[in-house]
């Protein structure tokens, strides 16, 4: 095998490394189990400025999220959140917890992360109860997840007589950004790498 034979072996083998092959929520990835084991990942190509490794700032969870290689979109991509490690011990290392595609511009992304994840008898995890975010890369590499609501709503309150139907009201004054992540790894995802 001459030169330019080895060398676009090595970076098919290095392609096939370094981007997950499948977006399906549920799937473990071994290369995701820790926080040094998913580095490589990372290693010998661009980022987009939302890969990397990531740490929720509510509970410590890490996530990895990386572009999936076999994705259909040509303009915009997409990419999977898997769940390196935290305080959860009943989700497995390496679970695919969400997904999320690429919006209007580079730092805006619209994902889905499942919040409920259950392990069946088999030992393999099932997830339910997606939850939809806007997720906005920030200037300082942080993440700010910004949830929001899909789909059909009823009133049932409506349907009460109307003495009694403005007397429970739920109350949320939680400001929206306070949910996010911070970059781990890289330390920036446009900063110049010097040899």
């Amino acid at each position: 095998m001459n030169v330019r034979g080895r060398l676009a072996t090595l970076m098919l083998s290095v392609l096939s490394v370094a981007s997950v092959n499948s977006a399906e929520p549920g799937r473990t990835i071994d290369s995701c189990t820790s926080v040094s084991t998913a580095y490589p990942l990372f290693a010998h190509r661009v980022l987009s400025p939302i890969e990397g490794v990531w740490e929720m700032t509510d509970g410590g969870a890490t996530v990895a999220i990386v572009a999936n290689g076999s994705s259909q979109r040509h303009v915009t991509s997409d990419y999977s959140i898997v769940y390196v490690c935290g305080p959860d011990l009943v989700i497995p290392r390496g679970t695919v917890i969400g997904t999320a595609q690429q919006g209007s511009t580079n730092s805006l992304y619209d994902a889905v992360i499942y919040k409920e994840v259950t392990v069946d008898g088999e030992g393999l995890p099932r997830l339910s109860g997606p939850q939809h975010f806007a997720i906005n890369i920030t200037s300082d590499d942080r993440l700010a997840l910004n949830t929001y609501e899909k789909g059909v709503k009823i009133n049932a309150w409506r349907l009460v007589p109307y003495i009694l139907r403005y007397s429970v009201r739920k109350v949320d004054q939680r400001p929206a950004n306070l949910d996010g992540m911070v970059r781990i790894y890289p330390s920036s995802a446009n900063a110049p790498i010097c040899l």
